[in-house]
């Protein structure tokens, strides 16, 4: 069945929800992990040193591969690729407007984020959008897939990093969408688009080598539509595109045919890259659960709507001459669950690490929502789907807020993280940035736009939820009376997680007071100190005081239980530090025991004394001129106990920490 044209009303409409997600996507920055630092440091390397090897960087990262004496990423070569052009004229622009270094190196890293991970994510909204419209989705259940893509599935966290998949998703979306559109009178210069959607496919492994899989899939179903002699012309383009991937081989790792992972060595940082091909086995269940249903990075636990997907064959009569596209979206689907379930030998694989679900599948996911769009044709599951939608849109809103790089502790995100994180309004809190001493907005690291225009720590948030809730009035009819009360629900939802940080806040308890609020768990410890500062007290019925100072004086007989015996002991120190001015600081701490120190919710470095001799750390970061979390814990099994900590300038003298601490009334 040929598709109608696209209307005028589902053509604003796609572009309304372009902008809706660009803005969501680029409302946030979460600075640079590994894995985007050696994408960036191989940029600036080329751009400012004409050397492919990072070894003037690679202290930022561990994804790197050693060759002859130089070391280099272990990433595809497309995102640097494509990168270096935009590199090297925002360095040039950025310079002429005399830009401090620092702050143009997070400028930069920040605006190739928004250009090629937000960017893509909002493209391939619209696209889904004109896709749907077209094969007979009203305009608003295609907006509310759309925008069921680019916020509520865990495409938009992972659109403010600079990872390759989103990219890689939006070349594999668009060369399916530039086939399918060719077939079509109106579509415009069919041979122009075949050979694009070539050119896509063939550059798609260029950015992430798994893209292969998408690109082979789509290319299959264009010999189906298209024929030999009608794919021809993207079979060239796929030739093209392909060829940066051999010359880049050659040219820095010697071998046109080589992957980056096959140099990988037993006992090197990433061995299991070893197995199989580049590291992938045949396909196990029991990661296959994992991956789909399992709490810390089930697809189907952090996006629940998309178990719609699951059910799109049994609508296969709803399919409406799009039934060769339904396969595809299945295949597609079902090839990265497999490829994902055969993925290393560990949560540092197959869970992709330090990851919010099953980031390697993410080039598939755009083809899981149009498998899941089939069920939503029926009015009976309209309404249950779309309720689901929107509540994983509000779900995905602290993922986004936090870092998808969610770490390996938390068994469950949710609860487990994200939303303890979200209500104490411990927003993009990643505390270093890409190269030394950057600072941008008051951060040194991660930061988001509330944050740059000036707005409070609680509400941070806010001028984004005011956004969604104009979206949720303007962008979608409802002229009944139904309609108006679900598009105001859905109004105060937005507006109500916005201000949620700052209404728990003002609830946690009375006004603040100086001080600490301290916590003293006797008979008990922790396993170990979390990296978060989430974990909860050892003992069910801890007794708490305030404390002037996180301190303990030196003490040489500690308590003893009524048998006797040593008493173990946790203490935990909670509250709040405003520094008397924004600046790089080194906060320390002296100990005999155990002992970390958080930050705005991240811990900044532990200390393991476990003698009776004295330990010191210090840890420089920079603080703003606003109120920061503090959180230090304390714990021994020893005799001999000491706490203290101290603040200094980075380059003055250390002082007691006391000044500057608050906290509101204790449990």
């Amino acid at each position: 069945m040929e598709p109608v044209p696209l209307s005028g009303e589902a053509r604003a409409a796609s572009w309304r929800v372009f902008a809706l997600v660009l803005l969501s996507a680029s409302y946030f920055f979460q600075s640079s992990g590994h894995n985007e630092a050696a994408r960036f440091d191989q940029m600036r390397s080329v751009v400012e040193h004409g050397e492919w090897w990072i070894d003037r960087f690679a202290w930022n990262t561990a994804d790197t591969i050693h060759l002859d004496g130089h070391t280099f990423p272990n990433k595809a070569p497309g995102t640097t690729l494509l990168g270096l052009a935009p590199w090297a004229l925002a360095r040039l622009g950025l310079g002429m407007l005399a830009v401090h270094e620092t702050k143009q190196l997070i400028l930069i890293t920040y605006g190739l984020t928004v250009l090629m991970a937000a960017l893509p994510t909002a493209l391939i909204s619209l696209l889904m959008l004109r896709f749907l419209a077209r094969n007979g989705w009203t305009t608003g259940r295609s907006m509310l897939l759309a925008l069921g893509y680019g916020l509520g599935t865990m495409a938009f966290p992972w659109a403010t990093v600079f990872f390759g998949h989103q990219l890689s998703a939006f070349f594999a979306f668009s060369a399916f969408y530039l086939v399918w559109s060719s077939r079509w009178n109106d579509s415009g210069a069919p041979a122009l688009r075949r050979f694009g959607a070539g050119l896509l496919l063939g550059f798609l492994p260029v950015i992430e080598y798994p893209g292969a899989i998408a690109s082979g899939l789509i290319g299959l179903y264009a010999l189906a539509v298209l024929g030999r002699r009608g794919s021809s012309l993207l079979i060239a383009g796929a030739l093209i595109g392909i060829l940066p991937l051999p010359v880049y081989n050659q040219m820095v790792l010697g071998d046109p045919a080589v992957l980056s992972y096959g140099f990988y060595k037993e006992g090197s940082t990433f061995p299991a890259h070893r197995q199989g091909i580049a590291g992938v086995s045949w396909p196990r269940l029991g990661i296959l659960r994992e991956i789909t249903f399992g709490r810390q990075r089930g697809l189907f636990y952090a996006n629940p709507w998309l178990l719609a997907a699951l059910v799109a064959p049994f609508f296969v009569a709803l399919a409406r001459g799009l039934r060769r596209e339904m396969g595809l979206f299945g295949a597609i689907f079902l090839a990265f669950l497999l490829f994902n379930s055969g993925f290393g030998d560990s949560i540092v694989y197959w869970g992709g690490a330090f990851s919010f679900g099953p980031r390697h599948i993410l080039i598939a996911i755009p083809f899981a929502v149009l498998l899941a769009a089939f069920p939503l044709r029926s009015d009976r599951l309209a309404l249950p789907i779309g309720g689901l939608i929107c509540a994983t849109i509000l779900l995905m809103l602290p993922v986004a807020a936090i870092d998808p790089r969610l770490p390996y502790e938390p068994g469950e995100p949710f609860l487990g993280f994200y939303l303890p994180l979200y209500s104490r309004a411990l927003f993009s809190s990643y505390p270093w940035s890409t190269y030394p001493d950057g600072t941008l907005f008051s951060s040194p690291g991660a930061f988001n736009l509330g944050r740059a225009v000036g707005m409070p720590r609680d509400l941070e948030i806010l001028p984004l939820a005011l956004v969604w809730a104009a979206a949720a009035f303007f962008l979608f009819r409802g002229d009944n009376r139904g309609g108006r009360s679900l598009r105001a629900l859905a109004a105060t939802l937005a507006l109500g997680v916005g201000l949620w940080p700052a209404l728990n806040h003002s609830l946690r308890g009375g006004p603040p007071s100086s001080g600490l609020c301290q916590a003293i768990s006797t008979g008990f410890m922790w396993p170990y100190f979390s990296d978060y500062s989430l974990q909860n007290e050892p003992s069910e019925n801890p007794v708490y005081v305030r404390a002037a100072s996180p301190s303990i004086p030196l003490t040489r007989e500690a308590d003893t239980l009524s048998s006797g015996a040593l008493a173990p002991v946790a203490v935990t120190f909670s509250g709040d530090f405003k520094p008397e001015a924004a600046g790089w600081y080194l906060l320390g701490l002296e100990v005999i025991g155990q002992a970390a120190l958080y930050v705005d919710g991240m811990q900044r470095f532990r200390i393991d004394a476990r003698g009776p001799e004295s330990e010191t750390k210090t840890a420089q970061l920079y603080l703003s001129n606003r109120p920061h979390e503090l959180v230090v814990r304390y714990m021994s099994d020893q005799p001999v106990r000491k706490l203290s900590a101290t603040i200094a300038l980075r380059d003055g003298s250390p002082k007691p920490l006391q000044a500057g601490l608050w906290s509101r009334a204790c449990p």
